[in-house]
């Protein structure tokens, strides 16, 4: 359905403009009899305005949905990432590392290394090295 309406709007557009362009030109000629100005001047109110308009309109009217279902997947997303993110300091006694994050959400470590960073100040998380280096972000919500 979405790309019918991208098609028809592209449609719309270019016949609009089309004609826009064409009577607009004959106008500007000075060769053109006064009957046919008239007419030219109809075909543009008609014609091509409507059609560019139209067109112009279903356009928008795309971009906007296209800009809010993008908006609800960033959303989602997010929430997505959250409730990984708090099962996993569950069940960890409130700790995770950057890696752990990247596997289990599936996302890539600089973004789980933001996520984590957010998080961290939100909740004012403390740091703790491992025996083998590993750095763990440590929640406590208790």
């Amino acid at each position: 359905m979405k790309r019918l309406k991208k098609s028809a709007s592209a449609l719309f557009m270019l016949l609009g403009l089309s004609v826009l362009g064409v009577a607009t030109e004959k106008l500007n000629n000075p060769d053109t009899p006064a009957q046919d100005r008239e007419e030219l001047k109809a075909c543009i109110l008609l014609l091509g305005f409507p059609f560019t308009l139209q067109g112009g309109a279903m356009a928008w009217g795309l971009y906007r949905d296209n800009k809010g279902s993008y908006h609800l997947r960033v959303k989602q997303e997010g929430d997505r990432i959250q409730s990984i993110f708090y099962q996993v300091i569950q069940a960890h006694d409130g700790k995770i590392t950057v890696m752990r994050l990247a596997l289990e959400a599936g996302l890539s470590v600089k973004k789980a290394r933001k996520f984590l960073d957010e998080k961290a100040v939100e909740f004012d998380a403390d740091f703790e090295v491992s025996d083998r280096g590993e750095i763990y972000y440590s929640f406590n919500f208790g």
